[in-house]
């Protein structure tokens, strides 16, 4: 006997009229029907309840949709990302809701947010994928500590620059973002002169090795250090081959390589130093930082005095100590003896605190340099730390 196709309504009319007309058993015309008798049974429950209407399924979207975008939020969302591409989704919900409150009074959680991204093609998933955060230290305070370090060479069409990065370790935020033209010392202490004197001495910079940052292979300190010592900062040095000492500042390049650098070329130095001021602005008073809670760099720093450091006082030595001038290139004689104390400090005095151990303090002006051991002949100024 061949089958006949009968519509949903259809089946469920028979199965009906079988049942409450004909006396049909519930199992046996649900069995024929194809359904449970479970689900027979709430048909007829239905037709009672409001005869053949209470048949015609029932729309199941919620009367409310608590996680479904207003269109005028999710068009509010898509033009700043198209803004702002490398922003995620908290960053984009925290500057629309500060900047535009009276939008929507239910803002999307992250999590909305980043599905209306990945459905509008605005994020690539291998880049997702590839993100991770990393564990991080934090200075108590602003000014504490500066994280420095050059990007580059960056691109112009008048030619390559570099870029010097200046980050305040416990607020994120940008000191200062400078277009250089090389790395030399002068440059660098142009740049610092100018930060400092605009917001303050951090107590300390951390930096990287070499030139001209300091503890170089060949010696502990350079001209720049030496500058930064009578400046009364002190430097420190990431561990090597380890770059996550110096997270933050890596992580700043980063993004600004994501969001500063990645548009049209630059005409010259003066041109792409307008646009870094413009997005440094941004960074500091506009972009919320995850490490923050989402909070703008600018509401966790406080700017410190000004300190000209362009005219430093004379260095003074400690009193009782022998003394020894450093001669070019870069060494003492003690004791009729030859020692490495380095280049930076070539033309001025040192002073020497001998211990019994046959190891001595070495000072430039009231600032300990390092320790020599007298016991080793041309030997070279070793960290303080290292002193026994």
């Amino acid at each position: 006997m061949p089958l006949v196709e009968v519509s949903v309504m259809s089946q469920k009319r028979a199965a009906i009229e079988a049942v409450r007309t004909h006396g049909r058993p519930i199992a046996v015309v649900a069995r024929e029907v194809g359904v449970s008798r479970q689900t027979l049974y709430r048909w007829l429950a239905a037709v009672e309840r409001a005869g053949e209407v209470g048949l015609v399924p029932r729309s199941r979207r919620p009367h409310t949709s608590p996680t479904r975008l207003d269109p005028r939020v999710a068009d509010a969302l898509l033009a700043l990302r198209d803004a702002h591409p490398a922003w995620g989704a908290a960053k984009l919900v925290t500057v629309l809701a500060r900047e535009q409150p009276t939008l929507t009074d239910r803002w999307p959680a992250p999590s909305t947010v980043t599905r209306l991204l990945r459905a509008a093609g605005r994020i690539d998933p291998a880049v997702s994928a590839a993100h991770r955060r990393w564990q991080r230290f934090e200075a108590d305070a602003p000014n504490a500590l500066w994280q420095m370090d050059f990007v580059g060479p960056i691109p112009t069409a008048a030619g390559p620059v570099q870029l010097l990065t200046l980050l305040d370790d416990h607020s994120r935020y940008l000191v200062g973002l400078v277009v250089c033209f090389d790395q030399q010392t002068a440059t660098v202490q142009a740049a610092l002169t100018t930060a400092i004197a605009a917001v303050g001495r951090p107590t300390a910079i951390l930096c990287d090795y070499g030139s001209p940052w300091g503890d170089a292979p060949d010696a502990l300190h350079t001209r720049l250090t030496a500058w930064l010592l009578q400046g009364g900062v002190a430097v420190r040095h990431g561990r090597p081959a380890h770059p996550q000492t110096r997270g933050k500042v890596e992580r700043l390049h980063r993004t600004l390589r994501l969001e500063a650098l990645s548009g049209p070329l630059a005409a010259d130095a003066a041109e792409l130093q307008a646009r870094l001021d413009a997005w440094r602005a941004t960074y500091n008073q506009r972009r919320p930082h995850g490490a923050l809670g989402y909070a703008v760099p600018a509401s966790r720093y406080r700017a410190g005095a000004g300190v000209d450091l362009a005219t430093l006082p004379p260095l003074a030595l400690p009193a009782g100590l022998p003394t020894r001038k450093v001669s070019d290139p870069g060494k003492i004689s003690y004791h009729g003896a030859i020692y490495v104390v380095g280049r930076a400090f070539i033309g001025d005095r040192v002073a020497l605190e001998a211990n019994p151990d046959g190891r001595a303090m070495v000072y430039w002006g009231s600032h300990a340099i390092g320790v020599l051991d007298l016991t080793q002949p041309g030997s070279r100024l070793e960290r303080v730390s290292r002193m026994s």
